[in-house]
């Protein structure tokens, strides 16, 4: 295409298989290939809920799906002494052999490092005595104190080798561990403190577990529970209660679903237009240098003192010739001016008398150099009726058309006895232009009604042609 004067590739278009000049995947997939999957993550457009293949969060963050954005994973490690914090790490380790469940090591650890006899912490023992000896506080074996049973707790005795002279050891408010004593065994004695529970398998205290559900109205609350119930017809999603979405695709082949899904793609450069994939409009500029290029768009703009024609072409702009003329054509479309009521303009511009160019008898009409019956005319009474050259009869009234032939209206209206050719008007020859091949007609071309009368002859005009 000519832009200024220099010759120019046309502006690219939606649909030319070229990503470029202001096409991005948003404005135009069917070139540029749709956004979420390229690799990157436009923020105007994306984020980590809608696309996450583009806009995965880093590290150890999560995406808050309500938010549509990424937040720092905080880990989740209130009560929790094992298993997962909820942000790629742990809470703790248990010892080997060891199971963690719902956040704590369950196996009981037994307790016998230097101890060779007594209760083990774990419903077990360290080992039995032999002999008649019995198990003292510390673990060890030892022969009985030779004064117990004799209802006194003396020296040497207590709740351990002579439960029969110092009682038992559980509830004499001393939570002690070389008996067998814990939470679990004997919680009157070792009771666990605010903000702990026991755990009756590992037979201690541990710290108590807290809810996680600032913020969250289901799922998870991180201690083996929940943080509430969806009603029937929500579901629970990142910790939030929403109405279930349901997908609508009746009717579309492509496009959003409205549920943050996608009805289809479009194939073979087909673009999505409201839920239907059409083929993009294809810009048809040959042989154009201007103009309009069927889609909605330019083939080029013409330089300065330039005008575009019908064909798109740039030519030099009109100047109206109407020079000592009054009316008529003015060589660019368009009439020098219009006659009064009654006149008529004659082929050189200027008004004149319609009686006065033809010779018409009776109440005829001369109409464009040709008498016409009254009832031929444009009027309220025949609103199709004959006008001047130049002019249509629209609803019973002669109205200028303004469609003169030029090269701006190759199929404008002409003088009387001449055709609008190439822009141009040129006479011609009607008797040519209506010949019938029939001898017995008259030929002529009626250019007031822009139509052929192939007149039948009559004996005497034949007779009188004969003689001439």
């Amino acid at each position: 295409m000519c832009t200024d004067g220099q010759c120019a590739p046309p502006p690219p278009r939606c649909g030319d298989d070229a990503c470029n000049g202001d096409e991005d995947c948003s404005t135009c997939p069917a070139d540029c290939g749709n956004c979420c999957g390229d690799g990157a993550c436009d923020a105007a457009n994306e984020n980590c809920a809608t696309c996450p293949a583009d806009c995965d969060c880093a590290g150890d963050d999560r995406c808050d799906a309500q938010a549509q954005m990424c937040e720092a994973c905080a880990p989740q490690c209130a009560g929790r002494e094992c298993g997962a914090d909820g942000c790629g790490g742990v809470c703790g380790d248990c010892p080997e052999g060891v199971d963690c469940a719902n956040g704590l090591c369950a196996a009981c650890v037994p307790q016998c490092d230097g101890r060779v006899c007594g209760d083990d912490g774990c419903d077990g023992v360290c080992g039995d005595c032999a002999g008649g000896q019995i198990c003292g506080r510390d673990g060890q074996c030892a022969d009985p104190p030779a004064a117990c049973g004799d209802d006194t707790c003396d020296a040497g005795e207590d709740c351990a080798n002579c439960p029969a002279d110092c009682g038992l050891c559980c509830g004499n408010g001393a939570c002690d561990n070389g008996v067998g004593e814990n939470c679990a065994t004997c919680p009157a004695d070792c009771g666990c403190a605010e903000g702990q529970l026991c755990n009756p398998e590992r037979r201690a205290c541990v710290g108590a577990c807290v809810p996680q559900c600032d913020g969250r109205d289901c799922d998870d609350d991180g201690c083996g529970g929940v943080c509430g119930l969806c009603a029937g017809d929500q579901e629970c999603v990142e910790g939030v209660c929403r109405d279930v979405c349901v997908p609508d695709c009746e009717g579309r082949m492509c496009g959003g679903d409205g549920c943050d899904g996608r009805c289809g793609e479009c194939d073979g450069g087909a673009l999505c237009d409201d839920g239907v994939c059409v083929q993009p409009c294809v810009p048809d500029c040959a042989g154009k240098m201007c103009g309009d290029d069927g889609c909605d768009d330019s083939c080029g703009a013409c330089a300065g003192g330039q005008f575009c024609s019908p064909d798109g072409q740039c030519v030099a702009e009109c100047v109206p010739d109407c020079e000592g003329r009054a009316c008529g054509d003015n060589s660019c479309g368009d009439v020098c001016g219009m006659c009064p009521a009654g006149a008529m303009c004659t082929a050189d511009g200027r008004c004149a008398d319609p009686g006065a160019l033809c010779n018409c008898v009776g109440d005829a009409v001369c109409l464009d150099g040709f008498c016409r019956a009254p009832d031929e005319l444009c009027g309220d009474d025949n609103p199709i009726g004959l006008c001047i050259t130049g002019q249509d009869c629209l609803a019973g009234v002669c109205t200028n058309r303004g469609n003169a032939c030029s090269p701006q209206n190759p199929t404008g209206v002409c003088p009387l006895g001449e055709v609008c050719r190439d822009g141009a008007c040129a006479a011609f020859d009607g008797e040519a232009l209506c010949d019938d091949a029939n001898a017995c007609t008259a030929d002529r071309f009626d250019a007031a009604a822009n139509r052929c009368e192939n007149t039948r002859w009559t004996p005497r005009a034949a007779t009188a042609t004969a003689a001439r």
